[in-house]
């Protein structure tokens, strides 16, 4: 059996502005003012810095931002105010937390924010690469947060696209993406009783790369192969997803030549073979 396993952000789709209405709500409610994921929090600049990273990482950076140009910074929870002398003393769980709450809550509220998701990936397509490979199993191993995410994937109509909410993983489960792998195959071996013979992670950054590295690394029968292939519709190069360990990227999951790409690929370690 072939585990296929997808990131979502910048791979599946694109939702930064959701996200970045979801910053403003949690860092408004629980820091006092507004902080945004596209923009830097002091100057305004626009921000890229946030495609490789997790939400975790996200908030440090950005309350670092802060408390580096000399600004005061209040953290209140649970109706208790108290001032923050850096980023090491954010709770940082309470508003990954927060995050996916106030961004759930964006999207069932206007039902029009779904119309701001970019999918590079469409649900038809995806159905065609599982209906047309035998034995190809999907799932997701994303850093987002799983109340926005499992809603979109909803939604959207990936779960009518052949993906079982059983074998989604997401932050609240790891903190690396190899942590989200091992839950990932710990799952679907739990569910359909074997190992895959081999698990190919699609994802956008050096660190979904870095990770099917980290996998592959000291692993020995009965373990399945990992194979990675990268997408160019986020921040990181071509020469970097290969130098990180990736076996194929593709210039996106957008266009007909990339899905043939994809699907040659995925055929090719396609098997009945089961561990």
């Amino acid at each position: 059996m072939l585990h296929l396993i997808f990131d979502l952000d910048n791979t599946i789709w694109n939702k930064q502005a959701v996200d970045d209405e979801g910053y403003r709500r949690a860092s408004q409610k629980i820091l006092g003012r507004p902080i945004h994921l596209l923009s830097h929090p002091i100057t305004g600049e626009q921000d890229t810095d946030f495609a490789t990273r997790s939400n975790r990482e996200i908030w440090q950076y950005k309350l670092s931002q802060i408390l580096d140009a000399g600004e005061r910074l209040e953290m209140t929870l649970d109706g208790a105010t108290c001032p923050l002398a850096s980023a090491a003393d954010v709770d940082l769980d309470r508003l990954v937390s927060q995050l996916g709450i106030d961004t759930l809550d964006y999207v069932q509220s206007f039902p029009q924010a779904l119309e701001s998701v970019i999918q590079y990936l469409d649900p038809e397509t995806l159905y065609g690469l599982v209906s047309e490979i035998p034995d190809l199993v999907l799932g997701v191993a994303s850093f987002g947060e799983r109340p926005i995410a499992s809603y979109l994937l909803d939604r959207l109509g990936y779960h009518h696209a052949g993906l079982d909410e059983r074998l989604c993983t997401f932050s609240d489960e790891g903190r690396t993406k190899e942590d989200l792998l091992r839950v990932s195959l710990a799952k679907f071996e739990e569910l359909h009783r074997v190992l895959p013979h081999t698990v190919v992670y699609i994802g956008d950054a050096v660190k979904d790369m870095q990770a099917i590295t980290v996998c592959n690394a000291g692993q020995h029968y009965p373990f399945p192969i990992y194979r990675g292939v990268g997408v160019l519709s986020g921040q990181s190069t071509e020469s970097a997803l290969y130098a990180a360990g990736a076996s194929l990227v593709l210039p996106s999951l957008t266009d007909a030549q990339s899905i043939n790409t994809l699907h040659g690929f995925l055929s090719s370690h396609a098997t009945s073979k089961t561990l």
